[in-house]
């Protein structure tokens, strides 16, 4: 029986470890896995089947610079944690795969100069300025498959963020480039002539340009105070259409998911040293995290305690493991998560 067991085990780890054969879709995350910001997203974005691979900033400014770079990806996320002058690197490689950006300086004409030939068109609400209207947006286009779940001026709030947390980026891009979309505005007045959300297709030219933009482009001005575990599911839900959009694989049409419900992600994956575990629980309980070796001999188990229900994170550390790929399962209540690590 005991020989069964293992064998049953042993097929389901493999087929773990080769399941991303098929169906899947491959981005490259420039930001930083530490960030509550990105770890939020990050867990949404995978839940939804996008494979991610992580690069810091300096590493994308340094290395990411021949369009070769981006082969084996469907579509690039530059975090809005990225400094503007960070974001360069895609520009430098002459705009090689679809790209989302929450960056919205990225944008100004010393960035990339391919989508607007105007610097002083940038608005960021500051302390003095700022409303709650900076929490919602209005939507411009709701035939846009961004926007398309909203009706046509539709109040959809991004977070739930404090005002004193935020600031938010507008930008006035070239409206006479051929299909660029204003999809949204944010609620405050100060911001009301700044867009916030943009579509640009494939094609489009800056009025005055030759040079035509090959890949879809989407620019989100939030900023990451907003964003983590403040933001909201619309926004999530948003970005994740708007990368299916920007890598034109918009058949796949989801509702936003419930964050409720149980999932797991494990970031950063290969990993090094410390290794964020999360995932959500759809009631509250006790937790048990076991990990196996290859072989499926448990090597460690770590009881949490109670954790409420929704989102929940679990530091491991694997400084002092070798290097290897391991089992992780997540066990409370009649339910058991399953995923892997890889040690570098």
């Amino acid at each position: 029986m005991k020989t069964k067991l293992y064998k049953i085990f042993l097929f389901l780890t493999l087929l773990l470890f080769s399941k991303a054969a098929f169906g899947q879709t491959f981005l490259l995350w420039v930001g930083d896995v530490t960030a509550d910001c990105d770890i939020a997203l990050m867990n949404y974005l995978s839940f939804e089947g996008w494979v991610i691979t992580n690069v810091d900033a300096s590493t994308f400014k340094s290395s990411y610079v021949t369009a070769d770079k981006y082969a084996d990806y469907d579509a690039v996320y530059i975090s809005e944690i990225v400094g503007s002058g960070d974001a360069v690197a895609y520009a430098t490689a002459g705009f090689p795969i679809p790209c989302v950006t929450t960056e919205g300086y990225a944008v100004r004409s010393d960035k990339w100069a391919f989508i607007t030939n105007n610097d002083t068109e940038f608005h960021q609400s500051g302390s003095g300025e700022r409303t709650d209207g900076v929490k919602t947006l209005i939507i411009n286009n709701a035939e846009h498959y961004i926007t398309s779940a909203y009706e046509e001026y539709a109040e959809v709030a991004w977070t739930t963020a404090e005002i004193n947390n935020l600031g938010v980026t507008g930008c006035k891009l070239d409206q006479t480039m051929e299909g660029v979309i204003k999809l949204a505005t944010f609620q405050d007045a100060v911001m009301a002539d700044f867009p916030t959300l943009w579509a640009i297709p494939a094609g489009s030219v800056v009025t005055g340009s030759s040079t035509t933009i090959p890949v879809n482009i989407v620019v989100f001005g939030a900023i990451n105070p907003g964003m983590g575990t403040f933001a909201t599911n619309d926004f999530n839900n948003i970005i994740h259409k708007s990368l299916e959009w920007a890598a034109g694989n918009v058949n796949a049409i989801k509702n936003p998911i419930d964050l409720t419900k149980n999932y797991l992600n494990i970031l950063p994956n290969p990993a090094k040293g410390i290794v964020n575990v999360s995932f959500a629980l759809d009631a509250p309980g006790k937790v048990r995290l076991n990990i196996y070796d290859i072989t499926g001999k448990i090597i460690e188990t770590l009881e949490s305690g109670y954790l409420d229900a929704g989102p929940n994170t679990i530091k491991l550390d694997f400084t002092d493991k070798s290097g290897a790929q391991y089992i992780i399962n997540i066990i409370t209540g009649n339910s058991v998560l399953t995923g892997k690590i890889c040690k570098n």
